[in-house]
């Protein structure tokens, strides 16, 4: 059985409204939509470069997280898609402050992501508790 996982804290543009949802629950395992850098409220990739769009996207997967029950400290597993090889630093950085050691396995891929303003993309799969 599974359960859809809807907040309005995370950003779904209006022509993907029919085809995606924050989350997805499927027992006790929680399956993040691949979430950017955009603001919930104007839908908009905040400016700023690869730090200020990183912490927006762990911004709104934190509100995918909340809504199921779960948190970052139940994260399992993560994987990162970075526009320009360049920004990892940055990216590393940002989810450093999220995740202090080691608690997830994950994965990062350089890619063309679907809107041209976005530098990165997670997705994520955790735990609940």
């Amino acid at each position: 059985m599974k359960n859809i996982i809807q907040t309005d804290a995370y950003p779904i543009l209006p022509e993907l409204k029919q085809i995606l949802c924050p989350a997805v629950r499927a027992g006790n395992l929680l399956f993040c939509s691949g979430v950017v850098g955009r603001d919930p409220r104007t839908l908009k990739i905040v400016t700023g470069g690869m730090e200020a769009q990183a912490r927006q996207a762990f911004q709104n997967l934190g509100a995918a997280l909340r809504a199921a029950g779960s948190s970052f400290d139940d994260v399992v597993h993560m994987v990162a898609y970075v526009k320009r090889k360049r920004d990892f630093k940055q990216y590393a950085r940002v989810r450093g402050k999220i995740f202090r050691k080691p608690t997830a396995s994950a994965a990062i891929f350089g890619v063309q992501l679907f809107d041209p303003k976005a530098l990165i993309e997670i997705v994520a799969v955790a735990a609940i508790p």
